[in-house]
C-alpha cells in the first residue's frame, strides 16, 4: 500500500506508521456493504409507526411487524416509488403504503393491492418479484437496531455470522441490564469529517470550553503528547481478554494512544473502522469513564453520530460526601460532580450533547464543503498537522480511509 501522507507530517505518525501499516491491507479489502450499521436506539423508535433512515446513501424505512421484530427494506413503494416510511403499520402486522394501500410482510413480499380487478389478478400481481420490497438482515442488540446493507439469502447467514461494533464495557453493562440509552445526533457534514473530528481530544477545550467544568481554553494551551498503546491484535483467547475494556472482543483497534486529557488526568483513544472510536478516562485510581463512539456514514453530506457513556465506579450516596469532607476534602469536587452527574435527568444530558454537537457543526459543515470543493484526497496535500494529538487522524482515519476506497 502506498502511504498518502505528507513530508512535514510524517514525523508525527512515525511511531503509529507500524500498527497502522499492518493493518492498512486488511481496511482495504473491507466490502462497506458487509458491516453492521446501527440506524435507530430502541428507545427512542416508536414501533407503531415506519421510520425513514439513510444509510451509506440509501433511503431506508425501519418498521417492526407483528411478531414484534424490527425490519429494514428500501423506502421505496414498487407499485410508483413512493415512500413506504408515509406509510403505517396495520393491524395484521403488515406494511402499508400510504398512496395506494399497497401491503407488505417482514420478507418485502406484497400481500395486498387493493386495485386488483378480482383475486386471481392479485395473486398473479403479488407473487410477482416485481411487486416485492428488497429486505435487509435487522437485528436489536445494545440497545440499537441495526442494519445489514447486502440484501438476500446468502447475507444473512454472513451477518448472522458478524459481531456489532459495542465495546467489552458496553457489552457488559447491556448484557447486565439497565445499562442506560444511546444518545443519536443526525449530523449535516460527511462521515470522514465526523470520523476525524472524533478522534481529535485537541479540540475539546477550545471548541467547548465551559461545556463542563474541566473543558477550559487554558488546559489547551499545553502540550498534548500523543503515546501510541500495543493492544494485542489476535483471534485467541488470550489475546481477547487481554485487550483493554474500552476495545471490542471480536476486533483490535487500528491505532490507540495514550494522552494527557483535559478532562481526566489522563485518557487513551482508539479507533476500530470503520465505525467506533471510544474513549476512556481516568477520573480517579481505578476509576474510569469511557465512552463509546460511533459514526454512521448516512450519505453524501449527512452522516449520524452514536454516545453512550460507561464507568466502573459505584455510586456516590450523601454519605460519601459528607465522610470526604472530613477525611479526604480533595475529593470532594470531584464526588459532588459524580453525584450530580449520576442524579441527572437523562433529557440534560441529552441537551448538553446537543449543545457539543452544534459548537462544532458550523466549521465540520464549512470544512467537509471545502474537502467536496477540492476533492476528498486533497487532505495530503492542503492537511498540515505537525503536532503528535493528529497522529489519530492521520495513521487511523485518513490514511486507512484512502486505503479503503473512501477517499
Amino acid at each position: 500500500m502506498t502511504v498518502l501522507i505528507r513530508q512535514e507530517a510524517a514525523p508525527v505518525a512515525a511511531a503509529a506508521a507500524p500498527a497502522a501499516a499492518a493493518a492498512a491491507d486488511d481496511f482495504g479489502d473491507f466490502k462497506w456493504t458487509e458491516h453492521w450499521y446501527p440506524v435507530h436506539t430502541l428507545e427512542s423508535a416508536d414501533p407503531a409507526r415506519p421510520h425513514a433512515v439513510e444509510l451509506l446513501g440509501r433511503q431506508l424505512v425501519l418498521w417492526r411487524d407483528g411478531q414484534g421484530q424490527w425490519q429494514c427494506m428500501e423506502d421505496a413503494c414498487p407499485h410508483r416509488l413512493a415512500p413506504l416510511s408515509e406509510g403505517r403499520i396495520e393491524a395484521d402486522g403488515t406494511l402499508q403504503c400510504s398512496y395506494h394501500g399497497w401491503r407488505f410482510d417482514s420478507s418485502g413480499r406484497c400481500t395486498e393491492i387493493p386495485q386488483a380487478i378480482d383475486a386471481k389478478a392479485k395473486a398473479v400481481a403479488c407473487s410477482s418479484s416485481r411487486s416485492c420490497v428488497t429486505r435487509y438482515p435487522t437485528r436489536t442488540e445494545a440497545g440499537l437496531i441495526w442494519v445489514w446493507p447486502t440484501p438476500g439469502p446468502d447475507a444473512e447467514s454472513a451477518a448472522a455470522a458478524q459481531p456489532v461494533s459495542i465495546s467489552k464495557a458496553a457489552a457488559a453493562k447491556f448484557a447486565e441490564g439497565g445499562a442506560g440509552t444511546w444518545y443519536r445526533r443526525e449530523l449535516p457534514y460527511s462521515w470522514d469529517v465526523l470520523v476525524e473530528n472524533l478522534t481529535d481530544p485537541s479540540h475539546l477545550p477550545f471548541s467547548h470550553h465551559n461545556l463542563t467544568p474541566t473543558l477550559k481554553r487554558s488546559k489547551g494551551e499545553a502540550p498534548m503528547p500523543f503515546t501510541p498503546l500495543h493492544i494485542p491484535q489476535g483471534d485467541s483467547a488470550e489475546d481477547v481478554e487481554a485487550r483493554p475494556s474500552f476495545t471490542m472482543a471480536h476486533k483490535a483497534p487500528l491505532a490507540t494512544f495514550d494522552f494527557p486529557s483535559a478532562m481526566a488526568p489522563g485518557g487513551r483513544v482508539c479507533f476500530t473502522p470503520p465505525l467506533s472510536v471510544n474513549y476512556q478516562y481516568d477520573i480517579a485510581p481505578g476509576i474510569h469513564m469511557q465512552n463509546d463512539l460511533i459514526a454512521v456514514p448516512a450519505g453524501p453530506g449527512r452522516s449520524v453520530a452514536y454516545t453512550f457513556g460507561v464507568s466502573n465506579a459505584a455510586k456516590v450516596h450523601k454519605a460519601d460526601i459528607f465522610k470526604a469532607l472530613f477525611t479526604k476534602p480533595k475529593m470532594v469536587p470531584l464526588l459532588l460532580f459524580r453525584y450530580s452527574f449520576q442524579n441527572s435527568p437523562r433529557y440534560k444530558s441529552h441537551l448538553q450533547m446537543n449543545k457539543l454537537f452544534d459548537q462544532d457543526s458550523v466549521f465540520l459543515n464549512m470544512q467537509d464543503r471545502q474537502l467536496a470543493l477540492r476533492g476528498k484526497a486533497s487532505w495530503v496535500q492542503d492537511y498540515y498537522m505537525p503536532a503528535p494529538c493528529d497522529g489519530l487522524v492521520i495513521a487511523a482515519v485518513r490514511q486507512q480511509l484512502s486505503s479503503s476506497g473512501y477517499a
